[in-house]
């Protein structure tokens, strides 16, 4: 009787070690992907920031440079001189949140197995559109170059001035470009 107890404990024992480890992988599996998961929802979520803030940057251009199109008689040196530093200063924040944008979606290729290629391509494309209008802009008013050289800054700048006020423009795109950063984070975000 003693040996049959000792056998019934021996597979009592063996089965409750079987059942730890089947509760242990379990609990280890919801763990990798409940990491999994918030590190998604983090790089969800700056995505969509950085896709936001590189819109919102965008839009001051509106209200921060406006250029004549018409023509415009040069600047004093030293109002020239600052605008063209705030003009590049803020080309240099847009572009640094256009690559913030570009290596999160580096991340989001790596993580996801999706391409970004098509919405890095939008806001790329617009950061350009605000380059060419604003040092458009800056070169129609600059107090160092001749008329001719304005004319030309000018005509720059007004091939641009329609990406930036028409109907067509590039917020627009940029929109469209945050709808589908959401649709493809909706579509590879488990809840």
């Amino acid at each position: 009787m003693s040996e049959t107890l000792a056998n019934l404990t021996n597979t009592i024992t063996a089965i409750a070690a079987i059942g730890g480890v089947v509760v242990a992988c379990r609990g280890l599996r919801t763990w990798k992907h409940q990491i999994l998961w918030q590190q998604g929802r983090g790089l969800a979520v700056s995505l969509v920031i950085s896709a936001n803030k590189i819109r919102l940057k965008a839009l001051t251009v509106q209200s921060e440079f406006a250029f004549h199109y018409d023509e415009a008689r040069p600047l004093q040196e030293s109002q020239f001189n600052k605008l063209a530093t705030d003009v590049r200063a803020f080309v240099a924040d847009l572009d640094s949140l256009v690559d913030e944008l570009e290596g999160l979606s580096v991340e989001a290729k790596l993580m996801w197995d999706v391409s970004f290629d098509e919405v890095i391509s939008v806001f790329r494309d617009s950061a350009h559109s605000i380059r060419g209008y604003v040092f458009g802009g800056i070169g129609s008013i600059s107090p160092i170059t001749d008329s001719f050289q304005r004319d030309q800054a000018r005509g720059t700048m007004n091939m641009f001035r329609d990406d930036i006020y028409g109907q067509s423009s590039i917020f627009k795109n940029m929109k469209g470009a945050i709808e589908s950063i959401e649709h493809i984070i909706k579509e590879k975000l488990p809840r």
